[in-house]
């Protein structure tokens, strides 16, 4: 019985101490402009939250930083697939964006709320978006 115990308990801490990979969704999440806020899993806004936009062989796009208010914006970037990631330390986010238009901006009118995690995972989500696994 405690063998069985212990190995359950390593196949689940396992993915998590040798690299975080998480589950992706099939669908992106769509914004026109990448900008929006970041929050903590208990929904406290996040200051100084670094992201990047990359493409899928890890080349940084763009590059973002949340503010005192937890509020973010990226430069328009060309329309495309992306991932969202966040490279504070201590936090975890990788999520695939489609941007759908290349403006500017003047206002965020409709944000994505990036949610980091603090082991493995984290998300982004945004009024009408339902991630497909």
């Amino acid at each position: 019985m405690r063998l069985t115990h212990w190995m359950l308990s390593a196949a689940l801490i396992a993915p998590c101490a040798w690299g975080c990979t998480s589950l992706e969704p099939k669908n992106p999440v769509k914004a026109a402009a990448v900008c929006g806020y970041a929050q903590d899993p208990t929904g406290e806004r996040l200051a100084n939250l670094d992201l990047q936009l990359i493409l899928k062989n890890s080349t940084v796009i763009a590059e973002a930083r949340t503010d005192e208010a937890g509020d973010f914006r990226f430069a328009p970037v060309a329309k495309g697939d992306y991932d969202l990631i966040t490279v504070t330390k201590g936090w975890h986010l990788g999520w695939p964006v489609r941007v759908t238009g290349s403006k500017s901006f003047k206002r965020c009118s409709d944000p994505l709320i990036v949610q980091p995690a603090l082991i493995c995972g984290g998300g982004i989500s945004k009024k009408g978006y339902h991630a497909k696994f």
